[in-house]
């Protein structure tokens, strides 16, 4: 499951804003649609979901319209802003600052993980290098609760599956973001809980249609992915899941691992995570760098 830090390892020493900073990002949007979020960035705890849903409102206000269409033209403009400036991002980079890119992005796809859960609206795991600005293969699936595209090829080894359950920046009107947005996305996951359930029993083998049905009983690792309290479709996600497995005992559960810096105070903000019963193990080094050096030797 990849998050944000995920992208920051993939684009280290680069100026690629539309894939690392998301304050930047909803505050380029505010300028834009003349809309003031100082208020909201002096209140630390109300978070990027709080200011989204304070633009959200002022647009609405602003120009006299529903809610629902403030925030339909918002996704919009982050499609368009997160598409021009990825596109401009690989036709100014630097051939040998490209290179460490799919460096970077190529060691993490040799160790074969078949399904990726990407939320992030980027789709760096599926570029093909060929061409300037990076291409994409079409998404071969459009499930309610997100798209599947393939990975990119390595040479030996066959594609993975890369899941967007937050939506991508190829497909228009996928991208969620927000506490209603979130809170809609639980509906559509609960039949896909539903479905599973009903198959469950059969002990077949199950179509990579959704990724729910691959990923409730399969082994996940956390990647740089900062789990806000307000990101309510990946916490019922993970509660179900630990609920599928109480029967079990503990060394027959499928392993749950994050990787955590300990020098930040994201991965320290969330070490209530371990509430609940999702028997956490983390894989610590004092800083992103050491980090990420420990979850390649451990999964290589």
């Amino acid at each position: 499951m990849l998050g944000t830090g995920f992208l920051r390892h993939i684009y280290r020493n680069t100026v690629h804003r539309g894939v690392i900073s998301w304050a930047e990002l909803l505050l380029s949007l505010a300028s834009e649609t003349g809309c003031d979020l100082s208020d909201d960035i002096k209140c630390a705890s109300q978070g990027l979901v709080g200011y989204w849903e304070s633009l959200c409102f002022q647009v609405a206000h602003q120009q006299r319209i529903q809610a629902s269409m403030a925030e339909n033209l918002l996704r919009n403009k982050i499609q368009e802003f997160l598409g021009i400036e990825c596109e401009e991002f690989f036709l100014q980079c630097e051939p040998g600052a490209c290179e460490q890119i799919w460096q970077r992005r190529d060691r993490f796809l040799s160790l074969g993980f078949r399904n990726i859960l990407n939320y992030n609206f980027d789709r760096t795991l599926s570029f093909t290098k060929d061409s300037t600005p990076p291409r994409i293969e079409p998404s071969n699936t459009n499930s309610l609760v997100g798209r599947k595209y393939k990975s990119a090829k390595l040479h030996g080894m066959p594609p993975g599956n890369v899941w967007h359950p937050h939506g991508d920046l190829g497909a228009k009107g996928t991208i969620l973001l927000g506490i209603r947005q979130y809170g809609l996305q639980i509906s559509e996951l609960e039949k896909s809980r539903v479905k599973f359930k009903s198959e469950e029993s059969e002990d077949k083998h199950y179509d990579e249609d959704e990724w729910y049905k691959v990923a409730v009983n399969a082994p996940l690792v956390l990647l740089g992915l900062g789990l806000s309290p307000d990101e309510w479709d990946i916490w019922w996600f993970l509660t179900n899941r630990t609920r599928n497995h109480s029967k079990l005992e503990p060394r027959q559960e499928p392993r749950l691992y994050r990787l955590v810096a300990i020098n930040d105070a994201d991965s320290n903000a969330v070490d209530w995570l371990n509430i609940g019963q999702h028997r956490i193990i983390d894989l610590c080094a004092d800083s992103w760098d050491e980090a990420w050096e420990r979850f390649y030797e451990c999964f290589s």
